[in-house]
């Protein structure tokens, strides 16, 4: 029997974003209508939003942060996700979330995202 690694896939999607923002909308989308073949594929080759999951299906938003209200190009006025942890064959073993705190509103324009995870037995 082959055995397999757990795979883990971090990434920023920025496709998301754009429900509430027509600026992001015209930037990212593709013939004026958000495209999310990328993540519906992964999540058809069986990845999971580990974040999501551990949110119990809450919406957790990676931006707006401190420093991304102080950039000139970035005037938002809600709450976006951005930022992803795809999992496949892996379970959450500990934290999994949004890191948000004094220290990570400086940081970037995004929240740093986290999760500790193990294989599926």
């Amino acid at each position: 029997m082959q055995r397999f690694n757990p795979i883990v896939l971090l990434f920023l999607l920025a496709v998301h974003a754009c429900e509430k923002d027509e600026k992001l909308k015209r930037k990212l989308s593709v013939g004026g209508k958000l495209d999310y073949r990328v993540m519906d594929r992964l999540m058809g080759l069986g990845y999971r939003d580990l974040i999501h999951e551990s949110a119990k299906g809450s919406f957790v938003a990676t931006v707006p942060t401190l420093l991304t209200q102080t950039l000139d190009n970035m005037n938002l006025d809600h709450d976006m996700r951005l930022d992803y942890i795809l999992g496949k064959r892996v379970k959450v073993a500990g934290k999994c979330g949004v890191v948000q705190g004094t220290a990570t509103e400086k940081l970037s324009d995004h929240y740093p995202i986290v999760c500790e995870v193990q294989n599926e037995k």
